[in-house]
C-alpha cells in the first residue's frame, strides 16, 4: 500500500487555518469522486467527504447527490486500496445510522474489498507516532476508515493503539474525534483490542470526553464504552472509571443520538456487571429509560427495553430493580411494544414482562390488565423464533401464581401454540413451554383437559426421556398435574401411560434431581390409583426399591410423595404388597410413622394397612419394627383419615394374632377405640370394633378385652361393614385429591342374637374383608347385606343409654372381681367407708361374675388379674370424687345464678331510662380512663389510619374478599396471644353496590362520619373537620330490642380518594359505661377498621351499542370491610371474666343489628347521592 502524498493532504482540515477547500460542498465532493480521472483527487475528495459524513446533517447533502451509488461504484470497480476504505466508512453510517442501505447490500461491498497486507500498514503507524500534525490527522482518519473492514488484530498487532490512546490524551480536538472513531472500531467484536485498549488507559478517557467532550465526540465515545462493555471482563472496570454517573447524565439531557447511545453503553454494563446495574437504578438511570419506551425514537426504544431486561433480570431478593421499573409506570408501554414495536423490541418488551412477573401476583395482574396477553399469545404462535421463546418466557411467569389469571390466557388460545412449540421449538423454547404449560395445569382441570386434547401428553413425554435437567422436571411437573385426573374414564392415565412414561419415570425416581424425583414419585402414584394393571407395570420397570429408598432416606417431599406412591401401587395386589415389604419398606415407614408430617403419616399409615392386609409375615414385621404405638397414638391425635387408616391396619395386625391384641391392649387403644365407636363416623366404628381383642381365653388381658368387645357388640347393632367408607385422602401433589376410599360389602348382625355371637360373625366377615377385594379410590359406599331380620337402624339416644348402662356394670363387675380375687377386706372396708355402697344389683353382678370366673380362671392367672382389676378399682374411685367435686361445684354456681336473676330483676329500670333521656346533651363525667391527652390520644389515632390504609392491601388478600365471593357479613372471635387479654373481635364484610364508586364513597362518608353519630350521640365535640377528615369526642346510646349500650370515646376517621377507588379508614378508643344492664369501670377497646369501595363494570344482558357493538355496562361498586377491636383491662377491675363474657355475647348478637340500621341509613344516602350526582334532586319540585 501506498500512503498518500503529504502533499496531497495540505488542504485538509486545520484547527488553526481551514485549508482553501475546507467549505468545499457535499455536492462538489461527490461529483469531483465521480468524474475525477486521477487516482490523488478522487482519494483527497473521498478524505474529505469521510470528515464530512461524520455529520448527520452532512449525510443528507450526500442522498441528495446521489452520493450511495458513487460510492459503491468506488468499491465494486477495484478503486485502490486506500480509496474503497474510505468509502466504505461513508457506507457505514449510510447502513447502520441511516437504514439507507440494506444490510445484504452493505455486506455485498464490504466483500468487494480485499484485505491488505500488514506489511503496508507499517507508514501508517510512523504518521501516528512521528508525523505532522496533518499527517497525524489523516493518518487516524485512515485507521479508523481501515478498523471498519475487520483488519483490526492486523492493525493492533502493529501497534496502531497506543499511538491513537495518546492521540486521544493530548491531540487536538478533531484528533480526538477521530482517535474515538478509530477505537470505536478497533473495539467492534474483537475482545483482545479491548483489552489492549483497557491496559493502555482508555477507559478514563473515553468516559471523561462523555462527560467534557464536544457533541461529536461524547456521542462517539458513548457508543465506543458500549462497544467495550460488551466484553465482560472490561465492565466492572469501566464502571470504576464513574462510567454509570456520565453516561446517565448523558441519557437524560443528550440530544437523540448521545441519548441512544448512552443507553447502548449503560445496556452492556448492567447485563455484564450487577454492580452497574445496581449504581444505574440508584443515579436514577429507570425515570429516563421508561420515557424512552414512550416517546424515544425506534432505535431509543429498541435500546432502552433491551436495557430494561437487564436491569429487570434482577438477582436480588428485594428485586429492588423490578420495584422500580414498575413504579415508573414501564408496563403499559412495555406492553405497547409486544402489540405495535418491531421484531427486537416486541422481544425484548416479552422479556421485560416476563421478568417483572416473577414471583410477583401483583405485578402479574397489573400485567393482564394493561391486556398483554392477547398480543403474547400472538407471538407464541406466528412470532419470530426468539419471540416465540421469549413470549411463552413471558406468560409462563405471568400463570405461575395466579389461578385466574392461567385461566385467562388458556381462553386466549395458548395451549395450542404451546403445544406446538413443545414439539418443535428449540431447547430453549421447549423449556419455556413446558413450565408455561405446568402452570397452566397447576389447580385447573379445564386447562389439563385442554393439554390433553391437543395432543401435549406424547411431547412431554419425549421430554422426559430426552429433554434437558430443567425440561425434565417441568414435563414431570405437568404429568404430575396431569395424572391428577379427576374424570371418572382416568383418559390423562391412560394417554399417559400409553406414551410409555412408566419407564422414563422410574428412571427419574431412581437418579434425577431431587424435584424430579419427588415429582416422579408422585405421578407413579397417581398413575396406580384404581388400576391394578398400571401397578403391575410400574412393579415390572422396578420402581419399588428406588422408592422405598426414598421413604428411608429422601427429602421431605420425596418421603411423602414415594409413600403416596406405594401405598396406591400396594392396594390392589398381595403379590406386589409382598414385594414392597420384602425390599425393608417396613422399617422407614414406621420411622415415617412416628415422626412425618400430617400427609407422610396419612399414606405412611396406609401402606401399612395395605400391607397388612394380605399377608401374616408383614404384620409380624410391624410388630417386629414397633409400628403399633405409633398406630395408637394416632387413633389419639390424627386427624380424620390417619384415625380411619390407624383403625384399618390396627384391626389387621389384631386379626387371629393373641400377641399384637396384647400389645394394642397394653398401648393403650382400648380409650380412643371406644370413642371412634361413640364419636367417630359409621367406617371409624366399625374398624374400632375390630381392632380391639376379642376371642382368646387363655391369658386374662384378652379375657378382659373380650369381656369389653362382647358388652360393647350388644349396643353396636346398626355398624356398617364398609371397610374405609368415605375416607378422604389427601393425595400429595399440586391439587388436592378429590378421591376417597371405596369400600367392600359387609354383612350386618341380627340385634337379636347374643353378642358373643355377633361378634363371631363379624369377626368372620372382617376377616373376609383382608383378604378380598382392597378398598378402592373415587367409589361410594356399597349397600350393606344383611344375613338376619332387618332391623331398624337406631337412635343416637339409644345407643348411649345402652351404652351407658353397660359402662355401669362393667365397673360394678370389674369391682366384685377385684374384690373377690384379691381378698382383702380392708380395701371392702375403704370403699363402704367412701359413701359408695354397691346396690343389690350390684351385689348379684358380682356373685355370678365371681363363680364365672372360678371356672375359668386357675390360679395361674389369679395375679394378672388382681393387678388389672385393682387398676380398674383405683381408677373408678377416681373418677367418682371428681364428679362429686363438679356436682358440688355446679351447686354453686346456679345458686350464684340464682342470686343475680333476682338482683337484676329488682333494678329500676324506669329510672335507668329517664335518667338516660334527662343526659341527652349532657357532657359525660370526667375521669375518663384513658389514661392520655386528647392531642396525644387524636395525634396517635392519626398516625394510626395511615398504617391501617398502608396494610389495608394485605388484609383484603384474604380469600373472603375475592371478587367471586358471595355476599357476606362475619363476625369472628379469635384468640391472640399478644393482646392483653389474648382475644381480638374481628368482622369481615364483602358486597357489591349498584352504584359508582363516587355516589357510594359520598354515602358511606355522610353515614359514618357524620350522621351515625349525630343520631344517636347525646353528646359529641368536633375536635377537628374537614371534607375527608372527622375527629371528635362522643358519647353514645342506642337501644333495640335485642341490646342496649352506653358507650363514649373518641375517634378519627379519614377519606381517601382516587380515581377509581375510595378508603375509609377509622381508629377509635372506647370506654363501655354499660352493655345489656352490666356496668363496666376500667375496660378499654381499641378498634380499627377499613371500609375499600372499588369501581366495577359489570356487563348487562341488554343490548349491544351501535358504535361499539359491546354490551352496555352498569357502574356498580365492591365493597370490602374489615374491623379490628382489641381489649385492654385495667389492673383493678372487679369480675373480669364475667364483664370479658357479656362484651363478647354483646359483640357477636349486635353484630347484626347494628349492621340493619347501619345498612337502612346508608341505603337512603345511597339514593339521595345518585340523585344529587345525576342532577334529579334540584329537579324535584317540592
Amino acid at each position: 500500500m501506498t500512503f498518500p502524498d503529504p502533499e496531497a493532504q495540505s488542504t485538509t482540515e486545520r484547527d488553526s487555518a481551514a485549508p482553501s477547500d475546507c467549505n468545499t460542498s457535499v455536492a462538489v465532493l461527490v461529483d469531483t469522486i465521480a468524474t475525477a480521472t486521477a487516482t490523488d483527487d478522487q482519494q483527497h475528495a473521498l478524505l474529505l467527504l469521510v470528515r464530512r459524513c461524520i455529520d448527520s446533517q452532512e449525510r443528507v447533502h450526500l442522498y441528495e447527490a446521489n452520493g450511495i451509488q458513487v460510492l459503491s461504484d468506488v468499491v465494486k470497480r477495484g478503486a485502490p486500496f486506500v480509496s474503497q476504505v474510505y468509502a466504505i466508512k461513508c457506507m457505514t453510517w449510510v447502513a447502520f445510522d441511516d437504514y439507507k442501505l440494506s444490510m445484504s447490500d452493505f455486506r455485498e461491498l464490504l466483500s468487494s474489498i480485499r484485505e491488505a497486507p500488514s506489511e503496508e500498514f507499517i507508514s501508517l503507524v510512523d504518521a501516528l507516532q512521528h508525523g505532522s500534525e496533518v499527517e497525524k490527522d489523516d493518518a487516524v482518519v485512515l485507521c479508523a476508515s481501515i478498523a471498519t473492514i475487520a483488519q483490526r488484530d492486523e492493525l493492533r498487532e502493529i501497534g496502531v493503539v497506543p499511538p491513537v490512546i495518546e492521540m486521544l490524551r493530548n491531540g487536538t480536538n478533531l484528533q480526538k474525534l477521530w482517535a474515538v472513531v478509530a477505537l470505536d472500531a478497533l473495539a467492534c467484536a474483537n475482545d483482545e483490542n479491548c483489552l489492549v485498549i483497557g491496559r493502555e488507559g482508555g477507559f478514563s478517557l473515553l468516559v471523561g470526553l462523555v462527560q467534557v467532550g464536544t457533541d461529536h465526540q461524547r456521542q462517539v465515545a458513548a457508543r465506543t464504552l458500549g462497544n467495550l462493555a460488551v466484553y465482560i471482563e472490561n465492565s466492572a472496570a469501566i464502571a470504576q472509571e464513574g462510567a454509570v454517573v456520565a453516561l446517565v447524565a448523558l441519557l437524560r439531557a443528550g440530544d437523540d443520538k448521545q441519548k441512544e447511545w448512552a443507553v447502548y453503553a449503560l445496556r452492556h454494563l448492567a447485563g455484564n456487571d450487577d454492580a452497574s446495574g445496581v449504581a444505574i437504578v440508584r443515579e436514577g438511570g429507570i425515570p429516563p429509560l421508561v420515557a424512552l419506551l414512550q416517546s424515544g425514537t425506534t432505535d431509543q426504544k429498541y435500546q432502552a427495553v433491551a436495557m430494561l431486561a437487564n436491569l429487570s433480570n434482577d438477582p436480588s431478593r428485594d428485586k429492588q430493580h423490578v420495584v422500580e421499573i414498575v413504579r415508573e409506570g414501564a408496563i403499559s408501554p412495555l406492553v405497547a411494544l409486544v402489540l405495535s414495536g418491531t421484531d427486537e423490541q416486541k422481544s425484548h418488551a416479552a422479556n421485560v414482562l416476563g421478568n417483572l412477573a416473577i414471583q410477583n401476583k401483583e405485578n402479574g395482574a397489573a400485567i393482564v390488565g394493561e391486556g398483554a396477553i392477547s398480543p403474547l399469545v400472538a407471538l407464541v404462535q406466528a412470532g419470530t423464533e426468539d419471540q416465540k421463546g421469549k413470549a411463552a418466557y413471558a406468560l409462563a411467569n405471568i400463570a405461575a401464581y395466579d389461578s385466574a389469571t392461567s385461566l385467562a390466557i388458556a381462553q386466549e388460545g395458548a395451549v395450542s401454540p404451546l403445544v406446538a412449540l413443545l414439539r418443535a421449538g428449540d431447547d430453549k423454547q421447549k423449556q419455556w413451554a413446558v413450565f408455561a404449560l405446568m402452570c397452566l395445569s397447576s389447580n385447573d382441570e379445564h386447562n389439563c383437559a385442554e393439554i390433553a386434547r391437543e395432543n401435549g401428553i406424547p411431547p412431554l413425554v419425549a421430554l422426559l426421556q430426552a429433554g434437558t435437567t430443567g425440561q425434565k422436571y417441568h414435563a414431570v411437573a405437568t404429568l404430575a398435574n396431569l395424572s391428577n385426573d379427576p374424570s371418572r374414564d382416568k383418559q390423562h392415565v391412560v394417554e399417559i401411560v400409553r406414551e410409555g412414561a412408566i419407564s422414563p419415570l422410574v428412571a427419574l425416581v431412581l437418579s434425577g434431581t431431587d424435584e424430579q424425583k419427588s415429582h416422579a414419585a408422585n405421578v407413579l402414584g397417581n398413575l396406580a390409583i384404581q388400576n391394578k394393571e398400571n401397578g403391575a407395570a410400574i412393579v415390572g420397570e422396578g420402581a419399588i426399591s428406588p422408592l422405598v429408598a426414598l421413604v428411608q432416606a429422601g427429602t421431605e417431599d420425596q418421603k411423602g410423595k414415594a409413600a403416596y406412591a406405594l401405598a396406591n401401587i400396594a392396594a390392589y395386589d398381595s403379590a406386589t404388597s409382598l414385594a414392597i415389604a420384602q425390599e425393608g419398606a417396613v422399617s422407614p415407614l414406621v420411622a415415617l410413622l412416628r415422626a412425618g408430617d400430617d400427609t407422610q403419616k396419612q399414606w405412611a399409615t396406609y401402606v401399612l394397612m395395605r400391607l397388612s392386609s394380605y399377608d401374616e409375615h408383614n404384620c409380624a414385621e410391624i410388630a417386629r419394627e414397633n409400628g403399633i404405638p405409633p398406630l395408637v397414638a394416632l387413633l389419639r391425635t390424627g386427624t380424620v383419615a390417619q384415625k380411619q387408616l390407624a383403625a384399618a391396619a390396627l384391626a389387621n395386625l389384631a386379626c387371629d394374632n393373641a400377641p399384637n391384641r396384647i400389645a394394642i391392649v397394653r398401648e393403650g387403644a382400648i380409650s380412643p377405640l371406644l370413642r371412634l365407636e361413640r364419636t367417630g363416623n359409621d367406617q371409624q366404628k366399625e374398624n374400632a370394633v375390630w381392632d380391639r381383642p376379642k376371642d382368646e381365653t387363655s391369658a386374662m388381658e384378652e379375657q378382659q378385652c373380650k369381656a369389653s368387645l362382647e358388652a360393647a357388640f350388644s349396643y353396636i347393632a346398626d355398624l356398617d361393614s364398609n371397610l374405609l367408607a368415605d375416607c378422604q385422602l389427601e393425595r400429595p401433589g399440586v391439587s388436592t385429591s378429590r378421591s376417597a376410599l371405596k369400600p367392600e360389602p359387609g354383612v350386618r348382625t341380627n340385634g337379636a342374637q347374643s353378642s358373643v355371637t355377633a361378634a363371631t360373625r363379624q369377626k368372620h366377615q372382617w376377616q373376609q374383608n383382608r383378604r378380598g377385594n382392597p378398598p378402592q379410590l373415587d367409589g361410594a359406599a356399597s349397600a350393606s347385606v344383611e344375613t338376619g331380620a332387618a332391623k331398624p337402624k337406631k337412635k343416637r339416644v339409644r345407643r348411649e343409654k345402652l351404652e351407658l348402662t353397660y359402662l355401669r356394670d362393667l365397673v360394678e363387675t370389674l369391682e366384685g372381681k377385684m374384690a373377690q380375687l384379691k381378698a382383702r377386706p380392708a380395701m371392702e372396708s375403704n370403699a363402704n367407708s367412701s359413701g359408695t355402697s354397691l346396690s343389690r344389683r350390684t351385689a348379684d353382678s358380682v356373685n355370678a361374675v365371681t363363680a364365672r370366673l372360678a371356672l375359668l380362671n386357675g390360679p395361674k392367672t389369679s395375679s394378672v388379674w388382681m393387678s388389672i382389676a385393682e387398676r380398674q378399682f383405683k381408677e373408678r374411685r377416681r373418677a367418682e370424687e371428681q364428679n362429686q367435686k363438679l356436682r358440688v361445684s355446679l351447686e354453686g354456681q346456679l345458686k350464684l345464678a340464682s342470686r343475680l336473676e333476682g338482683i337484676l330483676r329488682k333494678r329500676p329500670r324506669d329510672e335507668k331510662v329517664e335518667a338516660l333521656a334527662g343526659m341527652k346533651r349532657a357532657k359525660p363525667r370526667d375521669g375518663c380512663t384513658f389514661g392520655l391527652s386528647d392531642d396525644e390520644i387524636f395525634a396517635d389515632q392519626l398516625a394510626g389510619i395511615d398504617r391501617v390504609y398502608l396494610e389495608a392491601e394485605s388484609v383484603f388478600q384474604d380469600p373472603l374478599f375475592g371478587a367471586q365471593t358471595p355476599s357476606c357479613s362475619k363476625v369472628f372471635v379469635n384468640s391472640d396471644p399478644t393482646e392483653d387479654l389474648g382475644v381480638v373481635f374481628e368482622t369481615k364484610a364483602n358486597t357489591m353496590m349498584p352504584f359508582d364508586v363516587k355516589v357510594t364513597g359520598n354515602a358511606f362518608w355522610r353515614a359514618l362520619a357524620v350522621e351515625w353519630v349525630h343520631k344517636h350521640s347525646y353528646f359529641h365535640e368536633e375536635r377537628q373537620g374537614t371534607d375527608d377528615l372527622v375527629a371528635r369526642t362522643y358519647a353514645l346510646h342506642f337501644k333495640t330490642e335485642q341490646f342496649a349500650a352506653d358507650i363514649r370515646g373518641k375517634h378519627t376517621i379519614r377519606r381517601f380518594v382516587s380515581d377509581d377507588r375510595v378508603a375509609i379508614v377509622w381508629k377509635s378508643v372506647m370506654e363501655p359505661i354499660e352493655l345489656n344492664g352490666t356496668r363496666f369501670q376500667g375496660l378499654i377497646c381499641h378498634q380499627t377498621g377499613c371500609i375499600m369501595l372499588s369501581n366495577l363494570n359489570i356487563p348487562e344482558s341488554g343490548p349491544t351499542e351501535p358504535d361499539n357493538n359491546t354490551p352496555p355496562s352498569m357502574r356498580s361498586t365492591a365493597l370490602q370491610a374489615y374491623t379490628k377491636m382489641t381489649l385492654e383491662l385495667q389492673d383493678d377491675i372487679v369480675d373480669q371474666e364475667q364483664k370479658i363474657g357479656v362484651l363478647t355475647d354483646f359483640v357477636v348478637t349486635s353484630h347484626e343489628t347494628t349492621s340493619a340500621l347501619c345498612g337502612k341509613m346508608i341505603g337512603d344516602f345511597l339514593v339521595e347521592e345518585d340523585w344529587n350526582a345525576n342532577g334529579w334532586l334540584d329537579s324535584l319540585a317540592f
